[in-house]
C-alpha cells in the first residue's frame, strides 16, 4: 500500500480555518477537511509546537480514557505556583518501628 502525500501548507490552512470557528476533535477535522486523521495529527503536532493551536484534555466518565479538544491560538497561561501544593514541615516524632527499636534502641537515644 502506498502512502498518500498531501501538501503541508494546504492541511495546515484547512485545519486552522476549521479551528478558527470552533474547538474540534480530530475526527471532526478529518470529516470537515477530507484529509486522513494521521495527517491531521501530524499537522496539529507541528502547529502546537509553533503555538498556533493548543489542546485541552477531556476525561471520559464512562470509560477510563480521555480525548483532546483542539483550540485555535496559543495555550492560556496558567499560574504554575497556584497549582503546586505548599510543602509542610513535620516535626520529627523520634519513634522507630518496634523491631528496629529492639535491635538499635529508640531514635534519639545515645548509648
Amino acid at each position: 500500500m502506498t502512502a498518500r502525500r498531501f501538501p503541508v501548507t494546504d492541511i495546515q490552512r484547512a485545519v486552522q480555518d476549521c479551528l478558527s470557528t470552533a474547538p474540534r476533535v480530530v475526527d471532526e477535522l478529518e470529516r470537515l477537511t477530507g484529509y486522513p486523521s494521521s495527517s491531521i495529527r501530524v499537522c496539529l503536532a507541528r502547529l502546537e509546537e509553533e503555538q498556533l493551536v493548543h489542546r485541552e484534555r477531556i476525561g471520559i466518565k464512562r470509560a477510563a480514557g480521555y480525548y483532546y479538544l483542539w483550540h485555535s491560538g496559543p495555550a492560556p497561561k496558567t499560574d504554575a505556583t497556584a497549582a503546586q501544593q505548599p510543602i509542610t514541615k513535620h516535626e520529627p516524632n523520634n519513634r522507630r518501628d518496634y523491631l528496629v527499636a529492639a535491635l538499635f534502641g529508640q531514635a534519639g537515644e545515645s548509648k
